[in-house]
């Protein structure tokens, strides 16, 4: 709505200005109240109406000359970009000040149905990143059900005469990563048997130790994969452990609920000649 401005009557003949933009006010001839044609302010006194005298233009009040116009409209102009020029300033400021104090919320767009539903973000330095809601991580090997940690219970051993040092030293095996190739990558701690033949079966003797294999190489075939430790001591004087062979048997990756048994052999002695070894037999459950 247009506002209403009471303005006294200048001794000065009309053109008169507006004094919100500067245009040129005309004159209503019936009412003789001033009205500006650009911004639609209206100026005069409205509360009396205006007497014959007053709507009749005297001497002083006559139309303005061309170049008084010309004048008039050519000030108007300059101070119509100025307050234009002073709007955009303000709300450029106003949009910097905005963005630096809270970052621009989540912008989420709405896709057809069945389309991918994406996310858009906006982070304080005003980047945007867009991501897919409905995007599906990538599939995993076939092989992902053999990765985790495996810890093996000791089997009824198949000898009168038996170290049973695997009871409370474990087989656990840590799978750390299976590629697509079959390429196995893990830890293993296993009971060494670094002694010769018991005459009497044992809870454990001396020269079992709980050797830790760290960062072994193994390749799975989609049955079996092994891993075998050879001192090379074969024909050595000195006794010692000759041979470890621990072979890991897998039943059940079809139904990713695989199993695993373990068959751990050992050599130990002054070579071939002199050695004697154990055989411990394992059931793995995956622990974690």
């Amino acid at each position: 709505m247009a506002k209403h401005m009471k303005v006294e009557k200048s001794k000065t003949a009309e053109p008169w200005q507006c004094i919100f933009c500067a245009g040129i006010l005309e004159r209503d001839a019936t009412s003789g109240i001033l009205r500006c044609p650009y911004c639609g302010n209206v100026f005069g006194d409205w509360k009396t109406e205006p007497t014959a005298d007053e709507t009749e233009p005297t001497a002083d009040e006559t139309e303005p000359t061309a170049d008084e116009t010309d004048t008039a409209a050519n000030s108007h102009i300059p101070r119509t970009l100025v307050a234009l020029i002073v709007v955009i300033i303000a709300v450029v400021i106003t949009l910097t000040a905005t963005r630096k104090g809270a970052p621009s919320p989540e912008v989420v767009t709405d896709p057809e149905p069945g389309a991918a539903k994406s996310i858009e973000e906006t982070d304080d330095d005003g980047k945007a990143s867009v991501t897919d809601e409905n995007e599906e991580p990538a599939p995993e090997s076939k092989y992902a059900a053999l990765i985790g940690t495996w810890t093996g219970k000791l089997e009824k051993p198949d000898a009168d005469v038996y170290c049973y040092g695997g009871n409370s030293m474990p087989l656990v095996l840590n799978v750390k990563e299976v590629s697509e190739i079959g390429m196995v990558t893990a830890d293993i701690h296993v009971c060494q048997h670094n002694h010769y033949d018991l005459e009497n079966s044992a809870p454990s003797t001396e020269g079992d130790t709980y050797a830790d294999i760290n960062d072994v190489t193994m390749t799975f075939d989609d049955f079996d994969f092994k891993y075998v430790q050879d001192t090379g001591e074969k024909y050595a004087d000195r006794a010692g452990p000759l041979w470890l062979s621990i072979e890991f048997h897998v039943s059940g990756m079809a139904s990713d609920e695989p199993s695993i048994w373990a068959t751990v052999e050992n050599q130990f002695g002054k070579g071939l000649g002199y050695s004697t070894g154990q055989t411990d037999y394992y059931d793995l459950e995956k622990t974690e």
